[in-house]
């Protein structure tokens, strides 16, 4: 479970809803036409910029980002320097038997196994590579979008309010209703932006990054694999992938477990 996120959406709403309660009561704040121009105008919007799929595939990320997300890439490179030790001791086709819970890995154990030679494996496995990175880049795009389009939905509410206003100007006890929607549509629109599509958007980013050095390294460790280079050469190759502030950046020591 990732807490970062729960927490900041728990902590940003309750500081609005503690700063309306204190002044007068939260139904105030409600608003079901305001409520369906924003969410229903920024969904719209999204959904005519992009695929069907790609929006299923944002709202399944955006559940990701409720859990918690860890790149191990010590585990990673431990796991490498293993293959590179199986494929001297047993040949490359053992690699063919071994599985892997990490697709591009799986995938670059079966190439070898298969003998590919070494300009093609590093070229399948990069499209490899950036596909899986492209459809991650998309689900964060989609977030931004909406992130962009929220307050120009609540704009347009705030036109619709006025518009409204106008209609009932000779009627002022039914000038209420028009400036509820003309307020809260701006209101609504802000909220959706800067509390819920932009932080998720940034965070569904910052683990594409965090998964596309991941890729990077397993890339470079097959590609050493392949090319039988001693395992100790690969892991100080791999350790260049590692946070420089990490207490474990050095992993020479364990390079012949």
């Amino acid at each position: 479970m990732d807490f970062s996120t729960i927490l900041g959406i728990l902590s940003g709403m309750g500081m609005i809803v503690m700063a309306i309660i204190s002044k007068n009561s939260i139904m105030v704040f409600y608003d079901t036409s305001s409520l369906l121009i924003v969410c229903g105008g920024t969904f719209a919007s999204a959904l005519m910029s992009f695929s069907f799929k790609s929006m299923m595939w944002t709202f399944r990320d955006i559940f990701k980002t409720f859990m918690s997300h860890k790149i191990d890439l010590h585990g990673t490179i431990n796991m490498l320097i293993k293959y590179s030790e199986l494929i001297k001791t047993e040949g490359h086709l053992a690699l063919g038997k071994v599985k892997s819970d990490d697709h591009l890995t799986q995938k670059g154990l079966h190439l070898i196994a298969d003998g590919v030679n070494l300009a093609n494996f590093k070229e399948m496995l990069i499209i490899e590579r950036e596909s899986l990175i492209a459809r991650e880049r998309e689900s964060w795009m989609v977030l931004e979008k909406m992130s962009d389009l929220a307050p120009s939905w609540g704009l347009i509410g705030t036109l619709i309010g006025l518009v409204l206003m106008m209609l009932e100007i000779s009627n002022p006890e039914n000038l209420g209703s028009g400036m509820s929607v003309a307020l809260l549509t701006t209101f609504y629109g802000a909220v959706l932006s800067n509390l819920v599509f932009g932080p998720l958007a940034t965070k569904l980013e910052q683990r594409s990054k965090r998964n596309f050095i991941q890729s990077e390294l397993i890339v470079e460790g097959l590609t050493s694999i392949l090319q039988r280079e001693n395992p100790r050469l690969i892991r100080e190759k791999l350790v260049g992938f590692l946070d420089p502030h990490d207490d474990h950046h050095s992993t020479t020591g364990d390079a012949n477990r």
